[in-house]
């Protein structure tokens, strides 16, 4: 069963958030452990993984739903929550998601270190999104997608929240797919008297079957805040149709070509 997973491994270089700028890199934290492994280069597949990376590619031939919960240390859990509903007599799909990042007994201290107590962070993203093929594309090769995600955060008692929004187009014929989507649009978020830009992104992205098991991708990355260019190269294998290996690599031009820009993999 393709949907179902076994783990998956990250190695390399991550990128690092403070508790003001959590809420907003949450955006990038949406994916499903085969867009995690593959990054934006796994534009191609389709369903529940298309959610946070192109939504163009929402069609599927059924319906599907994902969840996930994980617990990491100073008591912060996440938790994720999507569905992608098949419309074909209008050549259509919905999706819905939920992602929510919680985070509790974490410790404030003033200017000069002193310790002032505790406190809670929680930051969510609620998203509905959709795809639809082109009117004059009887063979359904394009599909032009879109997706409006609430974002909203609560820090020590006070909360903010804005709207997000994503676009994107593909083009599959036969073994070959190509991509190109719009992410986090919008206004930035202003918390605590300080407004943070969301991490808008622009991504294009193609991936080639050169075999039934195997697939080779690839995609460039324009990060807006960052000021940055990402290649990502990556890979897919399936074993017998039920279990496939990725890895993906990814180079950024903010590293100045120096160090490892990152890797990962999966396995299920």
């Amino acid at each position: 069963m393709r949907n179902a997973w076994l783990f998956c491994l990250i190695l390399g270089t991550a990128r690092h958030a403070s508790a003001q700028s959590s809420s907003l890199a949450l955006l990038r934290m949406d994916s499903t452990p085969a867009t995690l492994a593959l990054g934006p280069a796994g534009a191609y597949l389709t369903g529940t993984h298309a959610i946070g990376v192109n939504p163009a590619s929402l069609p599927t031939e059924r319906y599907e739903v994902f969840a996930q919960h994980q617990s990491g240390l100073a008591q912060t859990t996440l938790q994720s929550v999507r569905g992608v509903f098949p419309l074909p007599r209008l050549r259509a799909a919905l999706g819905v998601s939920f992602l929510r990042l919680d985070s509790r007994g974490l410790e404030g201290r003033t200017e000069l270190g002193q310790p002032t107590g505790s406190f809670r962070q929680s930051d969510a993203v609620l998203g509905l999104h959709g795809s639809l093929a082109l009117p004059f594309d009887r063979a359904d090769a394009f599909h032009l997608g879109a997706g409006v995600k609430r974002l909203t955060s609560e820090l020590a008692g006070r909360s903010a929240a804005t709207l997000a929004f994503d676009g994107g187009l593909t083009y599959r014929r036969e073994a070959l797919s190509l991509g190109l989507s719009l992410l986090n649009v919008g206004k930035g978020l202003t918390y605590l008297a300080e407004a943070s830009p969301l991490p808008r992104t622009l991504v294009i992205s193609g991936a080639y079957r050169l075999a039934a098991p195997f697939t080779v991708m690839a995609s460039v990355s324009r990060l807006h805040v960052e000021r940055a260019t990402e290649l990502t190269l990556g890979t897919q294998y399936w074993f017998m149709d039920a279990i496939a290996l990725r890895f993906r690599y990814t180079g950024s031009s903010a590293l100045g070509g120096n160090g490892l820009g990152g890797a990962a993999g999966g396995l299920g």
